[in-house]
């Protein structure tokens, strides 16, 4: 049986710079639950705070300023939302499922919101359900399936391989060594480079200082008589 080793976790600013610059338009790949869900912790936080700024300006009668963080709120959970789809993809992908799954809570989203147009309350949606049972269930159908995934992205990643590549967690112990003995090889070989280019400054700089000043012992030439 294979033995396999986890790797080190992401740190905040690894994962946000994984998921929102190197790996942004990735959508094939897999992403570990440290990287989905300090980049979910980054948006969260980026559009509270925008949030609770605008909130503030508006309590306190400058409506204006308030507005135009509310706008920024909106434009940048949009934004976000669209930018974080390949993440949910990868992490689905990182637990062996496919990232059509999440197309499917966003049609149910869509009928939800449909069905649900017409209603103000959600209690009303209660009292019509002998009338009108869809709205209830397709609702009940799309929370249901959303928890579902939602707890997908709470498991830990796959340790094999699958279609959408390997494992960006674990590594198999050999695998592992091999990668540690690699990298004490090129770490060696950077310091003998290092070491070589020392001595080769320092040969340098003891011609210019020989040009410079000429060897003592040597008799200087005789003026003609």
């Amino acid at each position: 049986m294979s033995n396999y080793i986890a790797k080190p976790r992401l740190g905040f600013m690894e994962a946000v710079k994984t998921a929102l610059s190197e790996r942004l338009w990735d959508w094939r790949g897999r992403s570990r639950r440290s990287e989905y869900w300090w980049t979910k912790l980054a948006y969260f936080l980026s559009i509270s705070l925008l949030f609770v700024i605008g909130a503030f300006f508006i309590f306190q009668g400058k409506a204006v300023v308030g507005m135009v963080f509310m706008v920024l709120f909106a434009l940048i959970s949009l934004i976000f939302s669209l930018l974080l789809i390949p993440l949910e993809i990868r992490r689905l992908h990182d637990v062996g499922v496919s990232g059509w799954w999440l197309l499917g809570l966003y049609c149910l989203h869509f009928i939800c919101y449909i069905l649900t147009s017409g209603y103000t309350r959600a209690y009303e949606l209660l009292e019509n359900v002998s009338e009108e049972p869809l709205p209830v269930v397709f609702c009940s159908i799309f929370y249901i399936y959303g928890l579902a995934l939602l707890f997908l992205t709470f498991c830990d990643s796959k340790q094999e391989s699958n279609k959408w590549g390997d494992s960006p967690k674990y590594i198999l112990e050999g695998d592992g060594s091999r990668a540690e003995a690699s990298s004490a090889f090129d770490n060696a070989m950077n310091s003998v480079a290092e070491t070589i280019d020392s001595m080769g400054e320092k040969a340098e700089s003891l011609m210019d200082e020989a040009k410079g000043h000429p060897e003592e012992g040597f008799d200087e030439p005789q003026e003609k008589i």
